[in-house]
C-alpha cells in the first residue's frame, strides 16, 4: 500500500496542499529549495539544501522519520525525475501514522436499556479527514468486544441501544478515515443501564493519597471546590475504591472547611434522593453534614450532641435518625418522594416526614454550615456522596445498602 499528497512549497517548508491518500501511487512533493517537510506537526529534516538527482541517498534518510510507524517487509525508496521526488513504499506497508488517533475524555450517561456517549475527536491531517466512528461495547469488563451498529456519523456522541438494565458495561469508541480505523479510546469507567436517572451529582472521592483535587464523576461533571485548607483524599479509610473524603473538622468556627458544589433545583417541587456513606470520628458533637446554599428555609443535615442524625429544613421541624457511631462506617439515604420525607439508615427506614418548604437552592456545602456556625465543621470521612434528582430511589420500609460504589 502506498500514499500520494500533493504538496506545496511555502519558504522553506513543504505543507500539504489538495492532496489526496490512496493504496496505491506514490508520495509526491515538488523539487524546489526546501529544509522541512511538515508532516501532522511533525517536522522531518531534509538537509538544508537543494535536492537533486544526487540527493537521493539524504532523502532516503529522511523516510523513516517521514512515516515513522510504516511497518512490512521491504524498504522505502524514492527517486528522482523530472523535478519531482517519488518514494515508493513496500505494498504491504501499514500507513499507522496517517490513521486517527484515538478519541479522548470518553464519558457514559446510563438510561434505560441504553448508555448515552460522549467524547472529544482526534486531531488528524485536513487531507484524510475522519468519516465515521465504531463503538463498542463489553460486558464482561473488556474480555470481549461487541461491535454496536450505529450506521455511519462524524458526531462526537452516540447511543449504544439494546442494552440490559442491571448488567454493567464498559465502552470504547475509535475514528475511521480514509486510511483506516484509528486505535480504540481508553475504555469507559463500568456503567449499568437501569431505569433510575443519572447522578445531579456524585463524590466518589477517588484519587491519591494527600491529594486535593475533588471530582464529580457524574455525566453532569460539576466543578467541586475545596473550602479551607484541610479536607483532602485519604487513603487511610475506604467503603469502596480504596479512599475517601477526609474532613479534620479543625479549620476553626467561621470558616469553611470542606467541599462545595453548585445544584440549582427545586427540592420542594420534585422528588429527590440524597445517600452518602460517612465515618465520623466525632459523633457526640453538633457537627454538619450537609447544607444547601438558600437565602431561607435550607435542607440541613447534622450530628448532634445526643449523638443522632437530624435532617431538617433551618425553619421548621425535624427528622431523626438513630445513633451514629464513630468511627464506623453508616450509610445513610434521605428522599423526597411526593409529600413525604423518608430516612434510612443502613438500609432501614428510621423516619418518616411530611415534606417541607424549601427556599431556591444553588448550591450545596459538604462538611460545613453555608452559615459558618461556630464549631460545626464534621470531622471524618465521606465517601459515594450521591445526589438524584427527579426520582425517589428508595420508599419501602427496606432498601438494599449498596454492597458496591455508587453509580453515575
Amino acid at each position: 500500500m502506498t500514499i500520494n499528497y500533493n504538496v506545496l512549497k511555502v519558504g522553506s517548508t513543504l505543507q500539504f496542499s489538495s492532496g489526496n491518500i490512496t493504496h496505491s501511487g506514490n508520495f509526491t512533493a515538488t523539487s524546489g529549495n526546501f529544509t522541512t517537510l511538515r508532516v501532522n506537526q511533525t517536522n522531518v529534516s531534509l538537509n538544508g539544501h537543494n535536492h537533486t538527482s544526487n540527493d537521493i541517498t539524504n532523502f532516503n534518510s529522511s523516510v523513516s522519520g517521514l512515516l515513522p510507524n510504516i511497518t512490512g517487509a521491504g524498504v522505502a525508496t524514492s527517486n528522482f525525475s523530472n523535478n519531482t521526488y517519488t518514494i515508493n513504499v513496500p505494498t504491504d506497508a501499514r500507513f499507522d501514522y496517517f490513521k486517527p488517533p484515538a478519541p479522548t475524555n470518553l464519558i457514559g450517561t446510563r438510561g434505560s436499556t441504553l448508555v448515552d456517549l460522549l467524547w472529544s475527536a482526534p486531531t488528524v491531517l485536513a487531507q484524510v479527514p475522519i468519516t465515521d466512528y465504531l463503538l463498542q461495547f463489553s460486558s464482561d469488563n473488556g474480555t470481549t468486544w461487541s461491535l454496536f451498529n450505529d450506521g455511519v456519523t462524524t458526531a462526537t456522541s452516540g447511543t449504544v441501544t439494546g442494552l440490559t438494565n442491571g448488567t454493567t458495561y464498559r465502552f470504547r469508541v475509535a475514528a475511521v478515515n480514509g486510511i483506516g480505523q484509528g486505535n480504540w479510546s481508553s475504555i469507559s469507567t463500568p456503567i449499568t443501564p437501569s431505569t433510575i436517572p443519572p447522578a445531579a451529582v456524585l463524590l466518589a472521592f477517588d484519587g491519591a493519597n494527600n491529594s486535593t483535587t475533588f471530582i464529580d464523576s457524574s455525566s453532569q461533571q460539576r466543578t467541586i471546590t475545596r473550602q479551607g485548607s484541610t479536607v483532602v483524599i485519604s487513603t487511610a479509610q475506604s467503603k469502596f475504591g480504596g479512599s475517601s473524603g477526609f474532613f479534620t473538622g479543625g479549620q476553626g468556627a467561621g470558616t469553611p472547611d470542606g467541599v462545595s458544589f453548585p445544584i440549582s433545583y427545586s427540592l420542594s417541587n420534585n422528588d429527590w434522593t440524597i445517600e452518602f456513606w460517612m465515618r465520623p470520628s466525632i459523633a457526640t458533637q453538633y457537627r454538619t453534614v450537609f447544607q444547601t446554599n438558600a437565602s431561607s428555609s435550607q435542607l440541613h443535615c447534622h450530628i448532634y450532641t445526643d449523638g443522632k442524625l437530624y435532617v431538617n429544613d433551618s425553619a421548621v421541624g425535624n427528622i431523626a435518625a438513630g445513633n451514629i457511631i464513630a468511627n464506623t462506617w453508616t450509610y445513610i439515604a434521605i428522599v423526597q418522594n411526593g409529600s413525604n420525607w423518608f430516612l434510612y439508615q443502613d438500609g432501614v427506614r428510621v423516619q418518616t416526614a411530611t415534606k417541607q418548604t424549601l427556599g431556591s437552592i444553588t448550591g450545596w456545602a459538604l462538611g460545613y454550615s453555608t452559615r459558618f456556625d461556630g464549631g460545626t465543621l464534621y470531622a471524618g470521612y465521606f465517601d459515594d456522596f450521591r445526589i438524584t434528582t427527579g426520582s425517589a430511589l428508595y420508599t419501602g420500609s427496606t432498601m438494599q445498602v449498596p454492597t458496591a460504589a455508587l453509580e453515575p
